[in-house]
Formats: C-alpha cells, sequence, structure tokens
C-alpha cells in the first residue's frame, strides 16, 4: 500500500509540476491565464499530497514509532513543506496578486521560494520511494 500510494504521489507530482505546467506555459500565450491554470492545479496537487502523506504516515505508525524511523521522519518534513506551502506561502502570494502586485519584486520572491519547496519535495520523494524499494526488496530477501 504504501508503494502504491508514493508512486502515485511521487509519480502525479513529477509530472505536473516538470511536464503539464512548463508545458501548460509553452503552449498559453496569455502568461496570467497559465498562471491562473497552473495555480489551480498546483492547489488540487498539494491537497492530494496531503492527503496521501497523511494516510502514509498513519501506516507508518501502524508499524513503527514514527520518530524513530527514517521514513517517518522524511514523511514529516514532506508533510511540513506542504502545508508550509499551502496555508502560507500560496495565501500570501494570492494577497499580493488581489493587490495588483503579481509583477513585484516580493510576488518573484515568493514564486522562487514555492518552486523551490516544490523542488525539494520532489528531490525528498524520489529519496522516500528510493528507500522504500530497498526496504521491500529486503523483506522479499530476509
Amino acid at each position: 500500500m504504501e508503494l502504491l500510494l508514493t508512486t502515485l504521489w511521487l509519480g502525479g507530482t513529477i509530472l505536473i509540476g516538470f511536464l503539464a505546467v512548463p508545458v501548460l506555459f509553452a503552449t498559453i500565450n496569455d502568461r496570467v491565464l497559465a498562471g491562473m491554470v497552473a495555480g489551480e492545479i498546483f492547489t488540487l496537487l498539494r491537497y492530494i499530497s496531503i492527503g496521501i502523506m497523511v494516510v502514509l504516515l498513519l501506516l507508518q505508525t501502524r508499524y513503527r514509532n514514527l520518530l524513530k524511523q527514517w521514513a517517518g521522519r522524511l514523511l514529516l518534513v514532506i508533510l511540513m513543506l506542504l502545508l508550509l506551502d499551502q496555508f502560507w506561502l500560496h495565501p500570501a502570494m494570492a494577497e499580493l496578486k488581489a493587490n495588483g502586485l503579481a509583477g513585484s519584486e516580493q510576488f518573484s520572491r515568493m514564486h522562487h521560494t514555492a518552486s523551490i519547496l516544490f523542488s525539494v519535495n520532489a528531490l525528498l520523494g524520489i529519496v522516500f520511494y528510493y528507500m522504500l524499494l530497498q526496504q521491500q526488496t529486503f523483506r522479499k530477501g530476509a
């Protein structure tokens, strides 16, 4: 179950963030419209990701003490970054947009920070996925 959920989350994250959204900006001439669509896609992705992380954390606690295991700690970091992104960073960016400051330096910095958070989460997800595969292989070999 953990491997399936992680595959869905990581695959969706990589597909949307590194393929679909760049294609969206490359094909839609109106950057404001492309940004609005991308923002909605990322919001939906973050909510789905938060749900999957909560389920994965619950699965981790079912088997072991969450904070004593690498997987539990890694999932907590991913979840915290998702929550930070969804409930602090993006509302602040939306407020700047609403005030007509979408082209401001502050918005640009926040957008850059959001991009870094997304990339870090994807990288942490790859690490988690690899370690989960190693753990599954070890269980089968034992």
